[in-house]
């Protein structure tokens, strides 16, 4: 496993590469077009021939699309950036090195509680410290609660279940996790993010094609 995700993170990495070339060849391009709309309208305007003022309209219009289109590559980029760290920190898990994420749980110890404090749940080199991958402060206090009180028994192989059922489908959970480091999707409903997840799987060309 920790090959695979060393392997998915070197691909995004380059795939990011590849994207952020893009994004700076756009951006000249950007330059380009804005200085071609600003010469025609100036000759046109100043000019005998002031018909030439309007070869300025498909250069702005040019110019228009590619602010867009930057825009949306600055996205892309900013996207596959938090891939790549998803998949640092899947190997970390792995390789042993988790005890120094951030997020520790600590304030989630409760001393009257018959076991929070104790069993190394929350804390440094904790079970929370291992398992937090949430990217929400309601994620965060959902998974202490998890660990804070038993499961009934009835829930428990539904949960088994669908834990098999996303252990098939990486490309989603890194997606969804990605899609919710983003400060917009934390403000959101959590199904409009799994919907946004499921739609970019679909969209997406896949890791194995990079």
């Amino acid at each position: 496993m920790v090959s695979l995700y060393e392997q998915r993170q070197y691909l995004f990495q380059e795939r990011q590469r590849r994207v952020r070339k893009y994004s700076n060849t756009v951006s000249w391009l950007r330059l380009l077009f804005f200085a071609l709309a600003v010469a025609a309208l100036t000759y046109g305007w100043y000019s005998t021939f002031d018909i030439l003022a309007y070869a300025a309209i498909p250069f702005v219009s040019v110019f228009v699309w590619l602010i867009v289109r930057h825009m949306r590559l600055k996205e892309e980029i900013d996207f596959l950036q938090k891939i790549v760290q998803i998949n640092i920190e899947c190997r970390q898990r792995l390789e042993g090195s988790w005890t120094d994420f951030a997020q520790r749980g600590s304030h989630y110890i409760d001393n009257s509680h018959p076991y929070s404090s104790d069993l190394d749940i929350f804390g440094q080199g904790s079970l929370f410290q291992y398992l937090n991958a949430t990217t929400s402060f309601l994620g965060e206090r959902l998974l202490a609660g998890q660990l804070r009180q038993p499961n009934p028994a009835d829930q428990i192989k539904p949960r088994q279940d669908a834990v098999s059922d996303l252990a098939k489908r990486l490309d989603f959970r890194q997606n969804f996790q990605a899609a919710g480091m983003d400060d917009l999707f934390r403000r959101q409903d959590p199904q409009i993010v799994i919907n946004w997840s499921e739609d970019r799987q679909k969209t997406s060309p896949g890791w194995k094609r990079l």
